[in-house]
């Protein structure tokens, strides 16, 4: 009651933009399943923050689309290009409740990386698609530069691969 505060997973973005007093904003980026769609972020002055749940949450996906390996990340990708083009200096990204498990491709192909399997062939930007993963291309990739900080805010730690892996 006395102030709002989240532990790094769904809410937490919340609870800062009203601490902050960050105004709301939308961007068109691309959604879970390729189609393009609207997600939120927050900002103030250089400070930029936004949940990828807002996209690819468990929240949003219907229990009969949850398939982890299909769901694309490439929005969030996309939302860090537009924030950085902004002018934003400092990236706050909650990444709590998601439905998504690509290793970060998905985000990777937003920022201009491409991947391909071993004949060349251009793959999806998801978690499917690493198990074929033979080559990336750089050429178009997005330069972040160095003064632009990203700061992971998450309530759980949770490994790709090894015994605790997801």
């Amino acid at each position: 009651l006395l102030c709002p505060v989240g532990d790094g997973g769904e809410g937490t973005v919340d609870a800062i933009r009203h601490s902050l007093e960050l105004e709301e904003k939308w961007q068109e980026v691309t959604g879970p399943f390729g189609l393009k769609e609207s997600m939120r972020y927050f900002h103030k002055d250089q400070i930029a923050l936004f949940e990828v749940a807002d996209l690819v949450g468990l929240g949003k996906i219907p229990r009969e689309k949850r398939n982890p390996l299909h769901i694309q990340t490439k929005g969030i990708g996309e939302l860090i290009r537009h924030l950085v083009d902004q002018g934003m200096k400092d990236i706050y990204v909650g990444v709590g409740g998601t439905a998504s498990n690509d290793g970060g491709i998905g985000i990777a192909a937003g920022l201009g990386y491409q991947f391909y399997d071993r004949d060349g062939n251009a793959l999806t930007a998801c978690g499917q698609s690493l198990l074929n993963l033979s080559s990336v291309s750089t050429e178009n990739c997005y330069e972040i530069l160095e003064d632009v900080q990203i700061r992971i805010l998450a309530d759980v730690a949770s490994p790709l691969c090894g015994p605790q892996g997801a």
